[in-house]
């Protein structure tokens, strides 16, 4: 497969949980993403997220998550929804996901959602090797 996006090619080369848990999405679970170096904030966010499994990851962690991730991919962070200091792109994705026929702006996690419980945001799924 040749990879013409070089942030894609990027995470499909990584080995890190993050860049593996976003090819899983893509690849098992059917999940569409957008790839930009300027606008990452909604791939970094879902991506770490993704990559804590079933345990979740703690609402406090997901920013400082997200900045790290993105520095990892040496991408920028900009602006006040890219950059929130609120978890803003998982609660989006929460209510507002290819799985909701009323969304606007959906995020499409194909056959995974984007669930909140026990103070710790979740990207469960119904895909193979879950």
């Amino acid at each position: 497969m040749t990879i013409q996006n070089d942030l894609k090619k990027q995470i499909y080369e990584c080995e890190c949980q993050q860049c593996k848990a976003i090819v899983w999405l893509m690849e098992q679970c059917g999940a569409h993403f957008v790839f930009s170096r300027l606008h990452p904030g909604r791939l970094c966010e879902i991506a770490v997220v993704a990559a804590a499994g079933e345990v979740g990851l703690p609402k406090e962690h997901v920013v400082a998550e997200r900045r790290k991730y993105a520095e990892h991919l040496q991408a920028t962070l900009s602006g006040p929804t890219s950059d929130s200091d609120e978890p803003v792109h998982i609660e989006w994705a929460i209510s507002n996901s290819n799985h909701n026929p009323d969304a606007s702006e959906r995020i499409h996690l194909g056959r995974a959602y984007a669930t909140f419980s026990d103070g710790r945001y979740r990207i469960l799924t119904e895909c193979e090797d879950a």
